[in-house]
């Protein structure tokens, strides 16, 4: 008789009290794997094995932004006072703006990764490589907005823009998940 047509029963009847707890951990086990099933090895027909393909992990959910009292709808398609124009698929644009003579405008908004190239080109100083240290750029002295939180960011990238003249700005770009990018912005008009 083929070795595959045995089954191995347990030593001891499985009852109800015991069979419960020992589903829920299986059932809790495979829902904390992060591997896809299908991602067993191949059998090889001269019988050695082969990674099927390297381990796809799944990625958790973005966590969401605080939430924003000052959400601008639609996003507008320029970050003034630079006249900066904004990649098509900013969302979640919220803009905060004090003072008379001199102003100071936060802002913070949300981009497809893959336009941070097109943002990255057109802002007016460069972004600094990825950093997980502390956060330098688009900081504020005193802040009472609670969605704008550039200090927040795990991964990110940075840069200061100086006018030299009235008008000063600092970026930073939060990538700490890959599937969006945040952009929080402080512009200074003097």
């Amino acid at each position: 008789m083929p070795s595959h047509a045995f089954v191995r029963r347990p030593s001891k009847p499985v009852s109800r009290r015991t069979a419960a707890p020992l589903a829920l951990s299986l059932l809790l086990a495979a829902c904390h794997s992060t591997e896809l099933p299908g991602d067993q090895p191949v059998h090889v027909p001269d019988g050695s094995t082969a990674p099927a393909s390297s381990p796809r992990k799944i990625e958790k959910a973005a966590p969401p932004l605080r939430a924003c009292d000052d959400l601008v709808v639609p996003p507008p398609k320029t970050l003034d006072p630079l006249d900066l124009e904004l990649p098509r698929t900013v969302k979640s644009y919220c803009k905060f703006e004090t003072g008379f003579q001199h102003s100071m405008v936060q802002v913070r908004f949300e981009l497809d990764p893959v336009d941070l190239p097109v943002l990255e080109s057109r802002l007016p100083c460069r972004l600094e490589k990825v950093s997980s240290g502390p956060v330098a750029h688009a900081l504020v002295g005193t802040n009472d907005r609670r969605w704008y939180a550039p200090e927040s960011a795990r991964r990110h990238r940075g840069c200061d823009y100086d006018s030299g003249g009235l008008l000063s700005a600092s970026f930073l770009v939060d990538v700490s998940v890959s599937s969006r990018a945040v952009v929080y912005a402080v512009v200074m008009v003097e």
